[in-house]
């Protein structure tokens, strides 16, 4: 290789890995935006569709009302659409992987280089990555599922009418 081939895989090597590092963190941020989404969605019905009457909790969605009952399939929705953008992204990062150690391989040290060094190390980010996607993906389907089968079994609040003047 000549010197301006050596400094041109060298600046495609940075810019890769700045590229990897970019697409790991926006995966991750993804993941809390999940939660947040979760959080703030069920409480947001939670708030809207029980309160208080003379007798105790009591539901205020109609039972029958199946707008009001699939609503709480928001946020499994959302943690579904982001596990299909995060293995997008991890299918497109090994991809890179690959690439990044055929320049380590024609530029470094045959055994020295971190993607050869990560290729020998289990994948663990990857993994708790997975489990934790699929204890967000769990949760929030089984909180839909509860409330669904909370609002149907519920007392329907007792809206007490003021007499007339």
């Amino acid at each position: 290789m000549t010197p301006s081939e050596v400094d041109f895989h060298l600046e495609e090597y940075k810019q890769i890995r700045d590229e990897v590092t970019s697409l790991i963190t926006k995966t991750e941020q993804l993941v809390q935006y999940c939660v947040l989404i979760a959080a703030g969605v069920f409480t947001w019905l939670t708030a809207l569709s029980f309160g208080m009457d003379e007798s105790g909790p009591c539901s205020k969605v109609p039972v029958s009302g199946d707008i009001a009952q699939q609503v709480w399939w928001i946020p499994a929705g959302a943690v579904l659409v982001v596990g299909l953008l995060g293995l997008g992204r991890f299918v497109r990062v090994k991809e890179m992987g690959k690439y990044l150690q055929q320049l380590e391989d024609a530029m470094g040290h045959k055994s020295l280089g971190w993607e050869k060094f990560l290729s020998r190390q289990p994948i663990t980010v990857a993994v708790v990555t997975v489990v934790a996607w699929l204890a967000l993906l769990v949760g929030t389907a089984y909180v839909a599922v509860n409330m669904q089968d909370l609002i149907q079994s519920g007392r329907g609040c007792i809206v007490k009418s003021e007499p007339s003047k």
